[in-house]
């Protein structure tokens, strides 16, 4: 028997509400200083390994097909690695993190094992859903538009100002190109055959990826 397709828990109201409180009470009820810096390093970690956690609970719950959700789990466990290298450098040694840093190593893994659980999702479906061959051009079209998004948002209006291109710019763009691509990849593992993961917890993805996206344009810009 296939295990049943985990649903939204009980609790999911709560937790956004609860989330949307504390965003709302950070960027307004904190200035700026090292309260600020901690409650908004404490939040992105927790965060991230709470996600970590539950990714990886439920891929191992749904057996061979919880496998995408694993990888998820993965790269949110990256994310919260590159949150921790963060935190010892701001919160406990109390220096300017550089950027490019170790942190972001951990960040940018996030990408790749994200996109392969995303891509896993697809195949799953090669039985009556999508050949290979249009899995791998769908993936195709993805990295060409996440580059080409990429190029006019980011890399276009640095190029118009002359000066070197070091480490920072390449990291800014891993990071426009990495978030667009995931953002297209979620939006195709929601419409091809959501039904066997779940809709609702890949819709969540998608707009939780979509909302990323905006910050890590206004970041990187």
């Amino acid at each position: 028997a296939r295990p049943a397709t985990p649903g939204f828990p009980p609790a999911l109201p709560t937790l956004l509400a609860v989330g949307a409180l504390v965003a709302g009470w950070y960027a307004v009820g904190l200035p700026d200083g090292y309260g600020r810096a901690l409650a908004a390093d404490l939040i992105f970690t927790l965060l991230s390994a709470l996600a970590a956690v539950l990714c990886l609970r439920a891929g191992r719950r749904l057996g061979p097909d919880g496998r995408p959700w694993r990888f998820v789990g993965l790269g949110c466990a990256a994310w919260c690695a590159g949150m921790l290298a963060w935190d010892f450098d701001e919160l406990i040694r109390r220096v300017a993190v550089p950027y490019p840093s170790l942190a972001d190593a951990g960040y940018l893994l996030f990408y790749p094992l994200c996109s392969v659980g995303l891509v896993l999702a697809v195949r799953r479906w090669g039985e009556d859903g999508p050949p290979s061959w249009e899995v791998l051009l769908d993936g195709m079209l993805v990295l060409v538009a996440a580059a080409a998004v990429a190029y006019r948002l980011l890399l276009a209006p640095v190029l118009a100002d002359p000066g070197p291109v070091g480490a920072d710019l390449i990291v800014s763009l891993l990071w426009q190109a990495g978030t667009v691509a995931l953002l297209f990849l979620s939006a195709v593992a929601l419409v091809w055959r959501a039904d066997r993961l779940g809709r609702g917890p890949l819709l969540f993805l998608l707009l939780g990826i979509a909302s990323f996206s905006v910050a890590n344009l206004a970041y990187g810009r």
